[in-house]
């Protein structure tokens, strides 16, 4: 809501003092405004954002359609999750009576939406939804974990979504919770505590007890996962991108942290900060540098690979999302400002490029550069010796990361996980689709082929770039999620256990 707020505003925010007392109370109540009018298109259809600002007082309006927008790439994300949790248990979604929704984000009616329409099951909302983060904060600072419980389930009031997969109404709220016996343990009773902490702790057991239940359906627990079969290597680290270059692979960390993988010892050799905090890393290999963005941070920092060392920070704005190098200089897609910025690696230059929307992931081949918008449905095509936008592709409703070349771009769908799109170069038109397992992540392009990892499947497909057909299916580690190619190998992070994986081209 904050980085809308800054696209209508320019650089009043960017210019505010932050040692000015006067300034941190503005942006205070403009966090406010916007927090306010996030909660108040849960029930309208359109609200208004008092800017007060020293140098802006307006007002900002945003529809709900708008917000949605905004959201909806996160929320598939929340989806491709909540389907990995019921095909990780061996239930089929037909089986799952009810989704209980929690957290204060379950009150957006989109959320509700979109988590009957992926499953095709009803979804019901506790009463209180916010109070599932303080019980569960309770719970831990209390330290009363019960060892025996006895439940008795109290029915759940869902609301059926429809068979067409549209837009359901928000469901009512859930009865009274289920009626709770405490066992006694071996030792005697539990502790005496406040009633409030027993109470939440309870509630809190009640409700993990009742999703295992709805999840798992009586079934036998996790199955088993197949070994890789490709070299796997132990991280041990959170890894968040990839690049390589000249034999090395380059790995951006969820600590706003830069690191060298040695190929020939398979381990982790050096390591350098690129921003403040624990932020995640965008990173791309090229122009005799490694290129790292810190979303968080809104920066772009320079790393000599020579020395390891931090050589160059740029702020490029608001919400930097990826980054490549192609046609002679970097390109970092600005989310929140809805720019690209190009960047000249000899002087530092910065020019931006405008498109339409909010600027996603970047692609270059045949002179031009590919940039998806997923908010709005949308490939942009910039002419690179122009910086100018000379039109907009199609794919699915939702484009995602995109690869291409001099002859081929792929755009994967974030609605539609397991269909990847084939555009004309030329045009941006579709030309064909392929399918990659059940829910596609990275790619890239290497040696004629499309490498896609399939993160719920822990796998990585390969397809035939001309003709779209799947040709092999490689396991490699859980959750691939990342993927990178150099001159004999395609590399790939496996998140879910801090591995990264090598397919020999």
């Amino acid at each position: 809501m904050l980085a809308h707020v800054s696209g209508f505003v320019g650089a009043a925010l960017a210019k505010l003092d932050p040692e000015d007392p006067a300034a941190l109370k503005a942006m205070a109540r403009l966090r406010t405004e916007c927090t306010t009018a996030k909660e108040a298109l849960s029930a309208d259809t359109e609200v208004s954002i008092p800017v007060l600002l020293p140098s802006v007082q307006t007002e900002i309006r945003l529809t709900r359609g708008e917000f949605e927008g905004m959201i909806r790439p996160t929320l598939a994300d929340t989806i491709s999750a909540l389907e990995r949790s019921i095909r990780s248990t061996g239930v089929e979604p037909a089986k799952v009576k009810v989704v209980l929704l929690v957290g204060g984000s379950s009150r957006i009616p989109l959320v509700g939406q979109l988590v009957a329409a992926a499953i095709g099951r009803p979804v019901a909302v506790d009463v209180h939804p916010k109070h599932a983060v303080a019980l569960g904060a309770v719970l831990s600072a209390s330290g009363v974990v019960p060892s025996a419980m006895v439940v008795t389930p109290a029915p759940a009031a869902p609301t059926e979504a429809a068979s067409t997969g549209a837009a359901a109404a928000m469901p009512a709220p859930m009865p009274a919770g289920p009626k709770i016996t405490a066992a006694p343990t071996a030792a005697g009773p539990w502790p005496r505590r406040p009633a409030v902490l027993a109470a939440a702790a309870l509630a809190l057991v009640v409700v993990i007890a009742a999703a295992a239940s709805l999840l798992r359906g009586g079934g036998s627990g996790d199955r088993a996962v197949p070994p890789p079969e490709v070299p796997t290597f132990e991280l041990g680290v959170g890894t968040q991108s990839i690049g390589t270059a000249e034999g090395t692979v380059w790995l951006g960390l969820d600590s706003a942290t830069v690191a060298r993988f040695d190929v020939p010892t398979t381990r982790i050799t050096n390591t350098v900060r690129v921003g403040a905090g624990d932020g995640s890393v965008a990173l791309a290999v090229g122009a005799g540098a490694v290129w790292a963005v810190v979303p968080e941070a809104g920066t772009l920092a320079r790393v000599d690979p020579a020395t390891n060392a931090v050589t160059a920070t740029y702020k490029v704005g608001s919400q930097p999302h990826t980054v490549i190098v192609a046609a002679g200089a970097v390109w970092v897609s600005v989310e929140g400002d809805g720019v690209v910025m190009r960047i000249d690696p000899a002087t530092g230059a910065m020019t931006p490029v405008r498109v339409r929307g909010k600027p996603t992931y970047l692609a270059y081949g045949a002179g031009t550069l590919w940039v998806t918008d997923g908010a709005n449905s949308n490939v942009a095509r910039v002419d690179t010796t122009s910086n100018a936008v000379v039109g907009d592709g199609s794919s699915g409703e939702c484009p995602g990361r995109i690869v291409a070349d001099d002859t081929t771009v792929w755009v994967q769908d974030t609605c539609q996980t397991s269909t990847i799109f084939r555009l004309d170069p030329s045009t941006g038109k579709v030309l064909g689709t392929a399918t990659a397992g059940t829910e596609a992540s990275g790619m890239v392009l290497a040696r004629g082929s499309l490498w896609v990892a399939n993160q719920s499947e822990g796998t990585v497909s390969q397809i035939e770039d001309r003709s779209g057909q799947l040709q092999r299916t490689i396991r490699v580690g859980s959750s691939p999620l990342h993927v990178a190619a150099d001159a004999d190998s395609v590399w790939v992070v496996n998140t879910g256990d801090s591995t990264l994986s090598r397919i020999a081209l």
